[in-house]
């Protein structure tokens, strides 16, 4: 999708096209800061993001001898106390080898562009979010010219003011369970969307009036009750897993999109009714409350025209066994793929591989184009 706005839209815009804002949460976190450190040549850039991610292959994620497995799960189980921790341990728990992507967001992504080109005016504000270990605090981490904002009155989100870097953005990334979690200073962090339950926020907070939205769910359908033909049938612990990581990381976004309708929806009922001034009178009285105040923000959602999980299924459908790689994880996750009880939502967090990533770039572009119009609307002044 962004190769589309960043190399295509241009074209028709009779200019480039500038994010004053990014913002990433897990996975987008890693996008984000590469988006950022590129951003004075976004096209080049994101040739060179598409690049990074075409180069995964998942049977490096999943090569971890039999012996660390069982020291991963005992961990997991029992704990680790805090002697027996070193003060080089930068990673805990998690049952996959982050080592090929550690190495890959180290040493790819151009840490060093970052704070240049936030000096040069190419971009204004960078964010990632991530959780930590032991207070359950959502983390903003922020990079921002002039310093971080007003934020929530809310004690259980806070924003630090960094200079964003590798670990920031792995710590962001780190999926419990299925990743170990990051040492950022003196404290273990993860995945960010799992309190961050507006994650439309950072954006807002750092003075967006309007929002492109990448999504990774398709298009919800209308809430009805779905009747279950065979009421035997439960499902098996693969596909409740995969459930409970969409409800924690992709569907706070659903919500935080009704919520910022609704507010949409308030700001021009009061506008109209009652004209401007009475408008900025509720603006101050809004932020006195909750630290922002009520404005209108334009958004623009793409989302996925497929369900990314089946598209895993399709890939393991059509790869041999030696896709997968060799050990006790790669068997498990390969019998996870091929048999009967497939997890396909939970096989969309693992399956970092260069073949599901070129799916998916195809996949977005064509999204994009379809939102071309749109596209052009949002960005044209």
């Amino acid at each position: 999708m962004l190769d589309y706005v960043l190399r295509t839209l241009p074209r028709h815009l009779g200019r480039p096209v500038r994010f004053n804002i990014i913002t990433g949460t897990s996975v987008g976190a890693l996008n984000a800061a590469w988006l950022a450190a590129t951003s004075d040549d976004p096209a080049a850039g994101i040739r060179g993001l598409k690049a990074v991610w075409q180069a995964i292959r998942v049977s490096e994620i999943l090569h971890l001898p039999y012996s660390e497995l069982m020291g991963v799960l005992s961990s997991l189980v029992a704990g680790r106390l805090p002697g027996e921790l070193s003060r080089t341990d930068r990673r805990m728990g998690g049952l996959l080898n982050t080592a090929p992507i550690d190495r890959l967001v180290r040493d790819q992504i151009p840490w060093a562009g970052i704070t240049p080109n936030l000096n040069a005016g190419h971009f204004d504000s960078l964010s990632v979010t991530a959780t930590a270990v032991s207070t359950g605090q959502t983390i903003v981490f922020v990079q921002n010219r002039d310093g971080v904002p007003d934020w929530t009155m809310d004690p259980r989100r806070v924003a630090v003011p960094v200079e964003i870097r590798a670990d920031h953005c792995l710590a962001s990334a780190a999926i419990p369970l299925l990743f170990p979690a990051v040492k950022v200073g003196a404290q273990f962090y993860c995945d960010g969307a799992l309190r961050q339950n507006t994650p439309v926020t950072p954006a807002l907070r750092l003075g967006a009036d309007r929002v492109m939205i990448i999504a990774l769910r398709t298009q919800p359908e209308s809430p009805t009750v779905e009747v279950v033909t065979d009421p035997h049938v439960y499902p098996g612990i693969l596909e409740l897993a995969g459930k409970l990581l969409n409800g924690f990381l992709l569907d706070p976004l659903e919500y935080d999109l009704q919520l910022l309708e609704h507010f949409n929806d308030i700001h021009d009922l009061v506008e109209e009714n009652f004209g401007t001034y009475f408008v900025g009178r509720l603006d101050r009285l809004v932020k006195e409350v909750r630290g922002a105040g009520l404005r209108r923000v334009d958004h623009l959602l793409i989302r996925p025209s497929r369900d990314i999980g089946e598209m895993v299924g399709e890939i393991a459908d059509d790869s041999p066994e030696s896709f997968w790689g060799a050990g006790p994880a790669a068997e498990i996750v390969r019998r996870m793929a091929t048999g009967p009880d497939r997890g396909l939502d939970l096989l969309s967090y693992i399956v970092f591989d260069g073949l599901y990533a070129t799916r998916l770039i195809e996949m977005g572009y064509v999204d994009a184009m379809a939102q071309h119009d749109a596209l052009v609307d949002f960005f044209t002044d």
